[in-house]
């Protein structure tokens, strides 16, 4: 088995390499760049078919004979440096639409993975997942959670301190990590690594920050009457980081008693086909645990798409945990209603385009008629839980802006005192007290494991926002209505990635991409 193994690396290594050493010459023909984009993207399907494989093995069954091996061929045939060359080069020869939109994709699905695959930030980043980063609570709603448990506030801060204490471990490699990925990034010819990945997913770094900045205005106010609401309802001034969360906990443990882990799924496969889309009759696959202990892990294996995709989730209770789950059915729904002979317009989905799509199915977990003609909720914690659930957003949202500009800056220049930025922009979007003796930002996995992805996220919320509002505008509600889902397959999920995804929201909600939709659906 192992010689079989090794004969396969061999010959498709080799076949790779034959393919690039037939395009060394300075001048490389539009044929043969032609060439070079079939057999990458013929070779990147067969991979990612073969390593989602293994990853279901390994979530189902608890052993993967080779997914180690499939991630390691994956890694040879992305870094070749040849590689890149040739589709900078391609990028200046086609001068078809459809040929240089496939070396565009092409090239985006490289380009990044080139800078984390350089063994300089490889070793770093697994070296700092060895250490127990990765064991962290990944994001801010997990560590609220925790702190949200005590009714003391002496326990709420020691809680939050506990979470965050490794990041004095942490704190000097994820700053050096930082800069290796921008050294990296510069070898390929970018500013840095955050504008190199904006500019993957279409954005330019200007439009970002100026995003940012609408955001941060269109907020400011409504915040500011959060807290001064807050300091009345909690009789503390100030107010502090850990006390937030507690502030909502008793109406979110009230709306999560109507969302028990057995009634999850029949609810959402209820809803689903009231909207269009028969889960049963989609190649769809779920394999399911039930666990309140170590709840709310969903992973998306997208196998074979449109034809086979797969869910491995561990339920558990509440609304929360409801909308994960949701979320992730909204990848399986997108890409199993790809209609594109391309394989590369089915799997070269740009990360704020996906998010956008799954966002889109997860916001019926906020709709008023799906919270009480599904969920069961009483009209009037219906009404309470919409005004929580708004002023939680809103603060998620302004921490959000810390991290990304957190994010923007560091990777900007990483030189600077990492730990006083983080505290001036906390200060700056959540008007609470600082405090220096923590560094929170030093345990944020994702700036370790997804590497300036943060900012997909918000794109993909600011492309639901203007969706979901566009789907009230025609069908009042997001629920009850099959032509909802005729709307969503006609004008975005078809298409997967064939055209532009700004082309494709201008053309579906009839304007481009606008952040008053993310705020206006917040309440404000």
């Amino acid at each position: 088995m192992i010689k079989t193994m090794r004969q396969l690396l061999f010959t498709f290594a080799l076949s790779v390499t034959l393919l690039l050493v037939s395009c060394q010459e300075t001048t490389v023909t539009r044929e043969q760049v032609l060439i070079a984009l079939d057999s990458l993207e013929h070779k990147l399907e067969w991979l990612e078919y073969k390593t989602s494989q293994e990853k279901w093995e390994l979530n189902t069954t608890g052993i993967s004979d080779s997914l180690n091996y499939y991630r390691g061929l994956y890694e040879y045939v992305v870094t070749d440096p040849d590689l890149l060359r040739v589709l900078e080069q391609g990028r200046r020869l086609l001068h078809d639409d459809e040929a240089l939109w496939r070396c565009e994709l092409m090239h985006s699905s490289v380009v990044l993975q080139q800078v984390e695959f350089s063994p300089s930030v490889a070793s770093l980043r697994d070296s700092l997942l060895q250490l127990g980063l990765n064991l962290h609570p990944q994001t801010p709603y997990d560590v609220n959670k925790l702190c949200c448990i005590e009714h003391d506030p002496d326990r709420r801060e020691q809680t939050y301190r506990t979470q965050n204490a490794m990041g004095e471990e942490f704190a000097k490699g994820i700053g050096q990590l930082f800069r290796l990925r921008n050294q990296a990034t510069r070898r390929l010819g970018y500013n840095n690594c955050l504008a190199l990945s904006l500019a993957q997913q279409g954005l330019m770094a200007q439009e970002y920050l100026k995003l940012l900045d609408r955001l941060d205005s269109l907020t400011a106010a409504a915040y500011g009457e959060i807290i001064q609401k807050m300091q009345s309802q909690l009789g503390s001034n100030p107010i502090e980081i850990w006390d937030m969360a507690f502030a909502y906990r008793d109406v979110n443990q009230r709306v999560d008693r109507y969302l028990p882990i057995d009634s999850q799924l029949p609810l959402i496969e209820r809803s689903l086909e009231k909207i269009g889309f028969d889960l049963d009759k989609l190649p769809i696959y779920l394999s399911i645990e039930q666990s309140n202990v170590r709840g709310g892990i969903v992973e998306y294996l997208p196998i074979k798409p449109p034809y086979d995709v797969r869910l491995t989730t561990n339920l558990s209770g509440g609304l929360h945990n409801t909308r994960v789950l949701l979320y992730n059915i909204g990848l399986a729904l997108h890409q199993t209603h790809i209609f594109q002979e391309q394989a590369l317009y089915i799997n070269a989905l740009p990360i704020v385009w996906a998010e956008g799509m799954a966002q889109t199915i997860a916001a019926l977990c906020n709709d008023e008629e799906w919270l009480t003609g599904y969920a069961g909720l009483p009209q009037s914690l219906v009404e309470s839980y919409n005004v929580a659930h708004n002023e939680q957003n809103i603060i998620r949202l302004r921490m959000t802006l810390v991290d990304l500009m957190f994010e923007y800056e560091a990777y900007t220049n990483p030189n600077r005192d990492l730990n006083k930025l983080y505290w001036d922009l906390f200060e700056r979007y959540m008007m609470l007290p600082r405090h220096d003796d923590i560094k929170p930002w030093a345990t944020v996995t994702k700036y370790v494991m997804q590497p300036a992805s943060m900012p997909n996220h918000l794109i993909g919320e600011m492309i639901s926002a203007q969706i979901v509002y566009e789907i009230k505008q025609q069908y009042t509600s997001l629920s009850d209505n099959t032509a909802i889902g005729s709307y969503l397959n006609q004008n975005f999920f078809r298409f997967g990635i064939r055209y532009n995804w700004r082309d494709l929201l201008e053309r579906g909600t009839g304007e481009k991409l606008n952040p008053e939709y993310l705020v206006r659906g917040l309440g404000i």
